[in-house]
């Protein structure tokens, strides 16, 4: 019986320091997903918290449909940034006429009463 040499076990050796990684990786990723999946199936909210409840959205829509009120003033009274308000209310884009438009809820047709 023979003796392996150093050359041998290299040789040996190869694959796995070429391939071990890979594996490592694969079976890191996977055990993350498996742990999302199991905190999904518990009911866990995953993912950033969201910076505005929607009551401030209501809130910040009302204030945009005043001419006094300023994105940036609002934007203060929320403790959030003004890109954040033009984020979850994207109508201030189309000018305070488009906002106070879409805010306003139209009222539903009212049906003829026949006459006796």
């Amino acid at each position: 019986m023979q003796q392996p040499t150093d050359d041998d076990t290299a040789d040996l050796l190869a694959p796995f320091r070429l391939y071990g990684p890979a594996i490592l990786w694969d079976t890191h990723v996977q055990g993350t997903n498996e742990g999302l999946d199991t905190a999904r199936a518990r009911g866990a909210r995953l993912g950033r918290p969201p910076a505005m409840t929607p009551e401030q959205v209501r809130h910040a829509r009302d204030s945009l449909t005043r001419p006094g009120n300023t994105v940036t003033s609002i934007a203060k009274l929320l403790g959030v940034s003004r890109n954040t308000i033009y984020n979850y209310v994207p109508e201030p884009k189309g000018g305070r006429q488009a906002l106070a438009e879409a805010t306003n809820t139209a009222e539903l047709p009212r049906q003829a009463r026949p006459k006796d």
